[in-house]
């Protein structure tokens, strides 16, 4: 908000942007839509499907991403390997998606309005 963004303005002589970029960020629904598709792929990796003797995570990963992907799967690689947050999480990497619609929410409705009010 451009209340909150003045409080960061006086220190220098370059005015802070007055709004902010995630309206105008057009990447801002592939983002949700990545985010989604790690969020599925860590409930397949964390059900019972990866018991089974067969279970290969790379498929399992290039299935999502060529059924619900933007952009098909890149044979030979396996970034998944890298990807910390899918196995710290659990099964629940979901959370934020959750988060964010959560943190929105309460920003909207609390905040917007007047954000430096403390009331």
């Amino acid at each position: 908000s451009p209340a909150v963004l003045s409080l960061f303005d006086h220190h220098t002589n370059v005015p802070v942007r007055q709004n902010g970029n995630h309206h105008e960020d057009p990447c801002r629904s592939i983002d949700t839509h990545t985010q989604i598709l790690l969020a599925m792929l860590d409930q397949v990796y964390h059900s019972p499907s990866v018991l089974a003797s067969g279970f290969d995570s790379t498929y399992a990963l290039a299935e999502l991403y060529d059924s619900h992907g933007l952009v098909p799967h890149v044979p030979g690689t396996s970034w998944q390997t890298q990807f910390g947050h899918l196995f710290g999480y659990g099964a629940t990497y979901y959370s934020y998606l959750f988060d964010r619609a959560i943190a929105s929410r309460v920003w909207r409705k609390h905040f917007s309005q007047d954000p430096l009010n403390r009331e």
